[in-house]
């Protein structure tokens, strides 16, 4: 059994890892939709990103990063949207 820890944000110590999640994943799954560090961290630094609740981090027992999940709602308007992204290191996948 694997144990997992989840944790919030962390702030700009945390963009490497993700991007190299993120990356890791779209290797297996070939979506075009991989990131670097730069273009992560402009993407969260967006002022619609809620960075205290909208993104969550898992890990395993050592500390490798194996799951990223982003929550993003759009702006108040007419219509109430958001999506919700959840990227799974392909080791822990299956």
């Amino acid at each position: 059994m694997i144990t997992l820890t989840m944790r919030p944000y962390a702030g700009e110590a945390d963009l490497e890892a993700i991007a190299h999640l993120i990356n890791t994943c779209e290797a297996v799954d070939r979506l075009d939709s991989g990131t670097s560090v730069s273009e992560l961290q402009r993407s969260l630094d967006e002022p619609s990103v809620d960075k205290a609740r909208g993104l969550c981090l898992w890990e395993d027992a050592e500390g490798q990063l194996i799951g990223f999940g982003r929550l993003w709602i759009a702006p108040t308007g007419e219509v109430i949207d958001g999506f919700l992204g959840i990227r799974v290191h392909a080791a822990f996948a299956r």
